[in-house]
């Protein structure tokens, strides 16, 4: 079937660098979308695509988050209309289980690299009812504010948290210091939502929080012994376990630290 589709021009082959992909023209797409809409299976057909969405982005947070991470990347680069398509579809139909599920693996690529769409997810998955549980809202809540740091739009956090979280959430604590890059709160409030984090099974954003939060923390305050520590320790384990990413931020910050030091022989360590 899909090759006479192909013969027929229904259908374009693209060589990808994990195999051939099919995909549809855009007017045959555009077609068969309302076809779709008018057919009584339109929403388990749909389910069946989100949950082949979740199947794939669980394995590619796998990549992600070890030595593979550059494939990683790539592949989700090529899931990403897909997954737009699952999580639109679990939050219109007020799944918050499954669009979580979904958008949870790839947290990450909001502050690593800027896919601001995932902080425009979070506000959807925030605002599906009824309102959400206090740890999940904060969860969402912090990947907000990566956003809104990059955008400088603190307003926008605070009403977001103002409406559907605790401000005295752990998370939330380390959020806003991380919003206002204020180094003291950084290190109270981030060794905690590290260890909030961890205890919940969230290790990747959690080590998302020890050199973004911890470590800033002490970059911020110029603790810089304790900093080198840190990141020597960080980046010795992710030079064998990965993912390459942050251990590029762990010897940037390194490199950065020997800097404010007036010590340029720590560099070639």
């Amino acid at each position: 079937l899909l090759g006479e589709l192909v013969e027929r021009s229904m259908l374009l082959v693209d060589s990808g660098p994990f195999g051939r992909r099919f995909r549809l023209l855009e007017t045959v797409r555009e077609f068969a979308a309302e076809r779709l809409c008018a057919d009584d299976d339109a929403a388990a057909i749909a389910g069946r695509h989100a949950q082949w969405c979740l199947r794939q982005v669980r394995s590619i947070h796998r990549l992600l988050v070890g030595p593979a991470e550059a494939e990683g990347v790539v592949r989700l680069a090529e899931l990403w209309p897909n997954l737009r398509a699952g999580v639109a579809w679990a939050c219109g139909t007020g799944d918050r289980v499954l669009a979580d599920a979904l958008v949870r693996p790839v947290v990450g690529e909001v502050n690593l690299r800027q896919q601001s769409e995932i902080s425009d997810w979070a506000e959807r998955i925030l605002a599906i009812p009824p309102p959400p549980e206090a740890d999940v809202a904060a969860f969402w809540l912090v990947c907000v504010s990566y956003r809104c740091k990059q955008s400088g739009d603190h307003d926008r956090y605070e009403g977001l948290v103002h409406r559907y979280g605790d401000p005295d959430h752990p998370l939330l604590r380390y959020g806003r210091a991380f919003l206002d890059d204020d180094g003291e709160s950084l290190l109270k409030d981030a060794p905690v939502a590290v260890e909030w984090l961890r205890g919940r099974g969230e290790d990747y954003a959690a080590e998302l929080a020890a050199i973004g939060g911890v470590a800033a923390g002490l970059m911020n305050t110029g603790r810089f012994l304790e900093l080198d520590v840190l990141l020597s320790g960080l980046a010795g384990r992710y030079r064998v376990q990965g993912p390459p990413t942050l251990l590029y931020v762990a010897l940037s910050m390194l490199g950065y630290s020997a800097r404010l030091q007036r010590r340029p022989d720590l560099a070639d360590q």
